[in-house]
């Protein structure tokens, strides 16, 4: 019998936000991602700065299931070193000074993901669309997945269920850069 495959999620707070118990598609596909992550075995991943943007923007129904994945020893605490931050890199990456403060604001996401199972899901696909331009010049953030539970819904559920491979479109190397603005 093979062993399940397990992955490690970097989750943005703003995903812990919109995962409330109303009825709206947003909630519910925010609601229904984190219900596939803690029922199919994958293990959250936090730092303490991302534990802080929880703390302060979480839902009542997040906060719940965060302490559930606590107990049930599906949650991952990463110390990022000051030398390990993405941070200090970006004015070398060719970005515009609105890129870079965008880039700026979700680095820990990239510095968690990096040191753990590459995986960050959240809605700001402003972030992903500016670290994907960083992916040209920064190679090892061309492995990262970056996906969207807001807006995929049903299609991440399914993936987290039966742990087959990401799109390649979720990779920040796959997603298509001149489409987005």
């Amino acid at each position: 019998m093979t062993a399940k495959r397990k992955f490690m999620m970097v989750i943005d707070a703003d995903i812990a936000r919109a995962a409330g118990e109303t009825v709206h598609p947003v909630s519910g596909n925010c609601r229904n991602f984190l219900e596939a992550v803690k029922n199919n075995g994958h293990i959250l991943v936090m730092t303490h700065e991302i534990c802080d943007e929880w703390n302060r923007h979480q839902s009542n129904f997040s906060r719940c299931w965060r302490k559930y994945m606590v107990s049930r020893k599906q949650f991952r605490m990463l110390k990022i070193q000051k030398n390990e931050k993405s941070e200090r890199e970006l004015p070398a990456l060719g970005l515009t000074d609105k890129q870079e403060k965008i880039a700026l604001k979700d680095c820990h996401l990239v510095d968690a993901a990096i040191k753990s199972g590459k995986t960050i899901a959240s809605g700001d696909d402003e972030a992903k669309y500016v670290f994907s331009v960083a992916s040209e010049k920064k190679i090892i953030l061309k492995d990262l997945i970056w996906v969207n539970p807001k807006t995929m819904g049903t299609v991440l559920t399914g993936w987290l269920e039966n742990k087959n491979r990401p799109e390649k479109r979720w990779f920040l190397s796959g997603y298509n850069v001149r489409t987005c603005s």
